[in-house]
């Protein structure tokens, strides 16, 4: 058996952290001397201590190691639950580095990121196709464009009938998940659908202040800043839901510089 300080040296764990794993009754010490209150280990707790030190080196939290350590269900459904964590963690960090490379790009240029054009335009009534679904993220749209293709596909519509592509964003607030998003496509002529997710529909003439974006969806934030001086300035009011129109959107287009957008809100 061996005291705390010298299991702490053979587990290289700290004593603070030992006491810690006791109090959350992940690892308990195998003997308390009712007398003395010294606690002894056994080289036999060695194991469970690499087993701890190994799940939280991927991740888990204690409370999390605790319950796989205890549980007689499969330690699989963890490891395939913190490997969807870490693939989620991936894509947020390869997001945030291409916008700390486009941050460096604009100062090493000086790029001005207020210096935006807003204009007032009236959108004309339009017949389009539209899909609207609820989306964990807004970076999940691209799968809602995939899924309306696929379906006029089935439907063997011509595609060259497809106008002015855009996305309505209809939450009332901003929201980090489960986002109601719709996507429409504009058409001349007749189309005629079978399909229960595709809808065809007629959108009215709209009234809005516009920002046509060339380049990285990062500038989003700087678009509507401008965009909400330019109406307080003019003293409107937003009035309905924000869209966005993609002239030139990635599916078109894989060099990032080339793609053009337009930020558009509805005003009175």
């Amino acid at each position: 058996m061996y005291k705390i300080g010298e299991f702490s040296k053979l587990s290289a764990i700290s004593v603070r952290m030992l006491r810690h794993y006791n109090q959350l009754n992940l690892l308990n010490p195998q003997v308390i001397d009712t007398e003395s209150g010294y606690r002894y280990y056994s080289s036999k707790q060695l194991k469970k201590v690499n087993k701890i030190q190994r799940l939280k080196e991927l991740g888990f939290s204690l409370s999390e190691i605790k319950e796989m350590l205890s549980t007689e269900n499969s330690i699989q459904e963890y490891f395939e639950k913190r490997e969807k964590e870490v693939e989620s963690e991936l894509e947020k960090l390869v997001n945030q580095k291409k916008m700390i490379q486009r941050s460096i790009h604009d100062l090493k240029y000086k790029k001005e990121p207020l210096n935006y054009h807003v204009q007032l335009k009236y959108f004309p009534e339009q017949q389009v196709v539209s899909l609207r679904s609820n989306l964990p993220s807004y970076q999940e749209e691209g799968k809602l464009w995939g899924l309306l293709y696929e379906e006029l596909a089935k439907e063997k519509v011509n595609l060259q009938q497809l106008g002015q592509h855009k996305a309505i964003f209809h939450d009332k607030e901003y929201k980090e998940k489960d986002v109601d998003v719709e996507i429409q496509a504009s058409f001349k002529g007749e189309i005629t659908l079978h399909s229960k997710v595709v809808q065809i529909k007629k959108e009215p003439t709209v009234k809005a202040a516009t920002v046509v974006m060339n380049g990285s969806y990062h500038q989003v934030s700087y678009v509507t800043e401008s965009i909400a001086c330019w109406i307080e300035d003019h003293q409107y009011k937003i009035e309905g839901k924000m869209f966005t129109i993609y002239h030139v959107s990635p599916a078109q287009e894989e060099e990032v510089e080339k793609w053009v957008t337009e930020i558009c809100f509805p005003i009175i």
